[in-house]
């Protein structure tokens, strides 16, 4: 009776100890497998810079900083909505939250537009700056500047 008590308690912390070593092993090989690229987006007249990580179950995240108004830093959520199309739940320091649907061009570049007109903002990740500058829809009454070595920033565009 006692073996059988022994038994059933080992194979049950057995089992408990195998699903908690299934999801240690998950989340590394999902960190490891993921694919990481250069971000860029414009929101609230200003430009963070970023990383994107794509994780192989269709979903990853998206980190930004380097605004130097309102806006410090952005961070959020991508989710896969169809074969070459998504979104990202973009939520900012300052409590601005932008829902920012995308176009995949290739596994990890791509571009995105919020469709709001009361936040716009326009995302674009894993491309040369030649190619984001295109994707990247400025302001009016900015313009979007090249920093060598270090992206882009707006500037007003004095009449």
């Amino acid at each position: 009776m006692a073996y059988r008590q022994f038994a059933g308690t080992l194979a049950l912390c057995c089992i408990v100890w195998g699903l908690t070593g299934c999801a240690m092993i998950e989340d590394r090989t999902g960190r490891v497998f993921s694919s990481r690229a250069e971000a860029v987006v414009i929101i609230h007249n200003q430009v963070l810079h970023g990383n994107v990580a794509f994780a192989p179950d269709r979903t990853g995240t998206v980190e930004f900083s380097g605004g130097r108004g309102t806006v410090r830093n952005c961070f959020g959520s991508i989710r896969y909505d169809g074969t070459t199309t998504g979104r990202v739940d973009l939520h900012c320091n300052d409590g601005s939250e932008a829902v920012i649907p995308f176009t995949l061009l290739s596994a990890t570049r791509g571009y995105g537009y919020s469709p709001s007109a009361t936040e716009p903002a326009s995302l674009v990740f894993g491309l040369s700056n030649q190619y984001a500058k295109a994707y990247l829809a400025v302001p009016p009454g900015m313009r979007l500047v090249e920093l060598p070595g270090r992206g882009f920033e707006l500037q007003t565009v004095t009449p």
